[in-house]
């Protein structure tokens, strides 16, 4: 806390190391794995306004430059969440 961060730009990175421990793109552990990762975006979704008020009480009179600075400050950090 307390220092400029950011959002990581890139994507998410599944490398060819996970997928071959998860035996590959046609493997029963990867076919899991999608189903949780795209299960975990979809419960964010239904409670991003929960998340959401929970960043505005943080951001209120704080001093924290990554809540003040002109990357995040004045709700342009809400706006990309």
């Amino acid at each position: 806390p307390g220092h400029e961060w950011s959002m990581e730009r890139a994507p998410f990175k599944l490398t060819k190391d996970y997928m071959d421990v998860m035996g590959g793109p046609t493997g029963e552990s990867f076919k899991e794995f999608q189903k949780l990762f795209v299960d975990g975006f979809k419960a964010a979704r239904s409670n991003s306004l929960t998340a959401l008020g929970l960043v505005e009480i943080m951001m209120y009179k704080s001093n924290y430059p990554c809540f003040t600075g002109t990357r995040y400050g004045g709700g342009v950090g809400l706006k990309r969440f």
